[in-house]
C-alpha cells in the first residue's frame, strides 16, 4: 500500500480514499491489533473519510457543473440571485460574467471579458466617451433581464465612471 503524503494530494488534486486503512497503519505499534481500540479508530477514520468524500463533492461543483439549486447557491455567494424564470444555461453565462467583474479593474479589456461572458460571444459594441463613460450594447438579445446585467457590469466598473447599457427587445420591436 502506497502512502500518499499530503504535498502530492494538493498538487495531484486527488482524493484519499483509503483513511481508514492508512490511519489504522499509522496507529502506534504497541496498541494496533487491539480489538476495542481498532473500533473506535475505524469508526471515527471512517468519519474522516465522509467528510473528504463530501468536500470533494463540493470541490467538483462549478458554474459548468452545477444547476438547478446548486446554481441557485452559487449564485447566493456571489450575492447575483436568478432572475425570475431565467434558465439555467443563461444564469451560468451571469454567473461567468460575475466571475469576470470580480477579476476587473475598471478598463475596457475588463468590460469585454465580462460582456463576452454575458453575451456569450463578442457580439456586442463598447464605446468609451468623454470625459468618463462607457456605453455598451449587445448585437442581438442575450435573453438575460438587462437589470441583471447591469448589476454584474457595475461590478466591473471603475469609480466615477459612468454606466450605461443599451436592452436589446427580443423579436422586431424596433
Amino acid at each position: 500500500m502506497a502512502v500518499v503524503d499530503e504535498p502530492d494530494r494538493i498538487t495531484e488534486h486527488t482524493t484519499d480514499t483509503a483513511h481508514v486503512a492508512e490511519g489504522l497503519a499509522l496507529f502506534v505499534r504497541k496498541l494496533r491489533g487491539r480489538p476495542a481500540l481498532d473500533a473506535i479508530l475505524t469508526t471515527w477514520l471512517a468519519q474522516v473519510q465522509e467528510l473528504e468524500d463530501a468536500l470533494w463533492d463540493l470541490y467538483a461543483l462549478t458554474i459548468d457543473t452545477s444547476s438547478d439549486d446548486a446554481l441557485d447557491q452559487l449564485g447566493e455567494v456571489f450575492v447575483q440571485p436568478r432572475p425570475a424564470g431565467l434558465s439555467n444555461v443563461l444564469y451560468r453565462r451571469v454567473l461567468h460574467g460575475c466571475v469576470a467583474a470580480l477579476r476587473s479593474s475598471g478598463v475596457g479589456d475588463d468590460y469585454n471579458r465580462v460582456m463576452a461572458a454575458l453575451v456569450g460571444s463578442s457580439a456586442f459594441t463598447l464605446t468609451e466617451t468623454f470625459p468618463a463613460a462607457v456605453l455598451l450594447e449587445p448585437a442581438a438579445t442575450t435573453g438575460i433581464p438587462i437589470g441583471a446585467m447591469w448589476s454584474v457590469l457595475m461590478r466591473a466598473k471603475a469609480a466615477g465612471v459612468r454606466l450605461n447599457v443599451i436592452d436589446v427587445p427580443a423579436g422586431d420591436a424596433l
